[in-house]
């Protein structure tokens, strides 16, 4: 079998974080025994013409092509449409000689590759999947609009065998917006198995050991409010510090400030851009994970801490009250400090019990082999139809 990944999103020369769950699922699949192979088709500042760059990471066969932007003129459109058709057709060919044609493609995130799939679907015959990991269908972000777009991703999911979402809250959130699909599931991101196998640092007798794996979006994220809600904390006179991933102090105006303005200064550290594997150690070595989020979608975050066997203190938006029950986290409404400070005081009192057992079996939905098994399930009952 080979299964062809179409994907706006995907690490690339100029990113190489970006659509890395994109690239864990094809290696989740390609763990299978499967043949899989990654096209992505992107404009690049860099590019002076059509470039094609073919090679194989971890069992997948990756053609990256870059396009070269378009300068700024009443025909850019039409321009860069046309790079993308030809670059597009370059990266095929390439797929091709690497791989063979596909027997199935699998569509990761909408809107422009599902319309490719479809056109493949008519001319070749090649049946399609789609899995949405793009939360913009969320009233609040307000970026599902215009008659075309619509158009093309109703009737790209219409004519798909199965719509896949990382959650079911967004699966809700894509019907609610009309578009229907022959039939819906769910399939998680994947966690790096090294969240699985490292070893828990045990509590000692020192502060609690918090952490906020967080970015600079303050507006999403809420660090600052997360900052406020541990003031609650500590004016209670609870020991704990915390750790800050993803950020450094300076990066955002208000969380530097509130560190000063609360006085948390000793109790606040923060690790800036890390790695997963840090990410990992960090887990492992911390006694709750904090996200304070206004808005979310199925946060990797999360399903990392219940693969490290760490609660998790979070807000009940999107898909999060899919990912915690009791045994495993506490929710907090969004923006409700004195309610995270509660829960963040339970965890250090130890008033609340949590379950690490039941933290790693909820992770294992997350693993490389459950969703590779997962994924290779679809793809043969695709091609059976």
């Amino acid at each position: 079998m080979h299964v062809l990944f179409l994907t706006p999103w995907y690490p690339n020369r100029s990113d190489a974080m970006d659509g890395i769950f994109v690239r864990k699922h094809a290696q989740a699949v390609a763990a299978m025994g499967v043949s899989v192979s990654v096209l992505r088709v992107h404009p690049d500042p860099a590019a002076k013409r059509i470039e094609v760059d073919a090679s194989k990471v971890e069992g997948v066969n990756e053609v990256m092509v870059y396009t070269p932007e378009s300068p700024a003129h009443p025909l850019r459109p039409a321009t860069a449409a046309l790079n993308f058709l030809v670059g597009f057709w370059r990266g095929y060919k390439a797929v091709e000689r690497r791989g063979g044609r596909p027997d199935v493609i699998q569509v990761n995130v909408l809107t422009r590759m599902g319309v490719m799939a479809w056109a493949m679907r008519m001319v070749m015959g090649v049946p399609y999947v789609i899995i949405e990991h793009w939360g913009r269908y969320h009233p609040w972000r307000n970026e599902y609009k215009g008659a075309i777009r619509r158009f093309a991703t109703e009737t790209s999911c219409m004519a798909a065998e199965r719509v896949m979402t990382v959650s079911e809250d967004l699966g809700q959130v894509m019907r609610q917006c009309g578009i229907k699909a022959k039939r819906w599931c769910v399939v998680r991101n994947v966690v790096n198995d090294f969240f699985f196998s490292g070893e828990r640092t045990p509590r000692g007798a020192g502060p609690c050991r918090l952490l906020c794996v967080t970015t600079a979006a303050e507006w999403l994220k809420n660090t600052t409010g997360t900052l406020r809600g541990l003031k609650r904390v500590a004016d209670r006179g609870l020991p704990f510090h915390l750790t800050i991933a993803g950020l450094e102090r300076k990066t955002v105006k208000s969380v530097d400030e509130a560190v000063s303005e609360l006085g948390l200064e000793d109790k606040v550290t923060f690790a800036g851009e890390v790695p997963p594997e840090e990410v990992s150690r960090l887990m492992h070595s911390s006694d709750a994970l904090i996200l304070f989020s206004n808005k979310e979608n199925a946060p990797c975050v999360i399903s990392e801490a219940l693969a490290s066997g760490t609660p998790v203190v979070a807000t009940g938006v999107g898909g999060i009250p899919e990912m915690l029950d009791d045994l495993t986290g506490i929710i907090v409404p969004p923006q409700d400090e004195a309610a995270l400070a509660d829960a963040v005081c339970e965890v250090i009192t130890g008033a609340k019990k949590f379950n690490e057992e039941a933290m790693r079996k909820a992770g294992e939905a997350y693993s490389f082999g459950n969703v590779g098994r997962q994924l290779v399930g679809i793809y043969k009952e695709t091609i059976a139809k």
